[in-house]
This record gives structure tokens, C-alpha cells and sequence, in this order.
């Protein structure tokens, strides 16, 4: 039975100076990881012949980071913050984690695809993490009609918009967000 596995393979290309390409990201079904690397290999060297030094990248230590990273956030996110005078939380309730995965399952959906998100444990736990974290932010915006606006608009840019514009409007939400409640700032008058 065929396994899917997620092959990341990067190279540099030979000019006056060795210049690295991007990284190259398969998800190839095979019988096993060294069937699956050979065929990455050959996809690879057919898209970049005059690569050299091309190599597979184990990123198990990339995601280890990401994961330890995003908890500490989420740790982060359920302690009481003083600012001056007020406290406020980033605690997610249930209506803001509803919202993040509407944002974040557009964003995965238009953009990486469904097949290729959840390959591994870790992709998993990092997507759940994420739509945690945004959530603490989208809580936020929950409070007043400027922002059940934003956030309805963002909604509807990430699921009607072009492709691109999924990941635009996930990362314009969240720089919102950030400077409403840091500064203070009104966006519109209500």
C-alpha cells in the first residue's frame, strides 16, 4: 500500500556565483521514503537540469522549532496582559476560534490545498495552533461594530476574492487587529 510522503528538495544553480533556488516542496505517494525521494529527485532535476548540489532537506528540526514557537504564543495568549491602566486578554472564546477557522480554512484551501496540509502530524498540530493564536487576536475585534465589520469583510475577501488575496487579507486581519488594540486606533467612526 502506497504511503504519501512530503519531500523537500533544494539546489543551487551554476553561474558566476552559486546562487540557491527555492526550496521545492512534493507530496509523492510511494511504497516507501527512498522511492519517494528518487521520484522527487527526478521531478526536480527535469525542472532545474543544470542545478547542482541538489540535495533533500530534512525538515523535521523546522517544524520542532515552529511547533515549540507557536505553543509559547498560545501560552502567551491565555495570560492577562496590564497596559497602564486596563488589563485586557487574548484569550479565544468559541465565536473567534469559529472565525479563525473560516480565515484559515480559506487560506489553506485556496492556497496549499486540502491533500497537501494535514500530510503529516506536525502540519496538523501547527494548523491547529495557528487557528488558536488568530483566534486570541479575532477575539478582540469582537467587541465593537468596526470590527464584526472588518472581520466580515475579511471573511468574504478570503472566500470570494482571487487566490492571492486569501493570504493578503489573513495577513492585513491580523496587522489590524495588532494596531487597533496596541494603539488604541479607531479604523472607522461608529
Amino acid at each position: 500500500m502506497a504511503k504519501k510522503f512530503k519531500i523537500v528538495v533544494n539546489g543551487q544553480q551554476e553561474e558566476k556565483y552559486l546562487e540557491p533556488l527555492e526550496l521545492h516542496e512534493y507530496h509523492i505517494q510511494g511504497n516507501n521514503r527512498k522511492e519517494a525521494v528518487d521520484q522527487a529527485m527526478k521531478i526536480y532535476r527535469k525542472a532545474y537540469p543544470d542545478a547542482i548540489n541538489v540535495k533533500v532537506i530534512k525538515n523535521y528540526r523546522m517544524n520542532g522549532v515552529a511547533i515549540i514557537c507557536m505553543l509559547t504564543a498560545c501560552f502567551f495568549s491565555f495570560i492577562p496582559w496590564h497596559n497602564g491602566f486596563f488589563v485586557f486578554e487574548l484569550k479565544p472564546s468559541m465565536i473567534s476560534t469559529l472565525l479563525a477557522i473560516g480565515l484559515y480554512s480559506a487560506v489553506i484551501i485556496r492556497l496549499k490545498g486540502l491533500h497537501n496540509s494535514f500530510c503529516t502530524f506536525s502540519d496538523t498540530v501547527l494548523s491547529l495552533l495557528t487557528i488558536l493564536f488568530c483566534s486570541s487576536f479575532i477575539n478582540f475585534f469582537l467587541n465593537d461594530n468596526t470590527g464584526k465589520i472588518i472581520l466580515l469583510v475579511s471573511l468574504l475577501l478570503s472566500w470570494l476574492g482571487l487566490k492571492f488575496i486569501a493570504g493578503i487579507v489573513m495577513n492585513h486581519t491580523v496587522l489590524v487587529i495588532i494596531l487597533k488594540n496596541m494603539y488604541n486606533i479607531r479604523i472607522f467612526v461608529t
